[in-house]
């Protein structure tokens, strides 16, 4: 839960200030992670309806990554639309 999350983020702070913290989600409350990775797995029909999908985003909140993402279409293997969306 985000109250876990505040806890252990200022545990963590306090004895190694230097480390910085990443969440796998977005975190709700005044407790930030340094950098949020995000994992998106769509079809390629949702992928090209959220191409703007961060261009509302505060740039002042945490930084954020894209570290997994995969068209999820096509069987059993991904197929021509799928390489396009990724």
């Amino acid at each position: 839960s985000h109250g876990r999350f505040a806890q252990f983020a200022r545990a963590i702070r306090k004895a190694y200030p230097g480390i910085k913290i990443i969440a796998t989600m977005p975190v709700k409350g005044d407790v930030q992670p340094d950098l949020v990775d995000e994992h998106f797995y769509r079809t390629a029909r949702q992928f090209l309806h959220e191409t703007h999908y961060f261009d509302h985003f505060s740039r002042k909140g945490p930084k954020i990554m894209v570290g997994e993402w995969a068209t999820m279409q096509g069987t059993p293997t991904p197929d021509f639309g799928a390489a396009l969306s990724d």
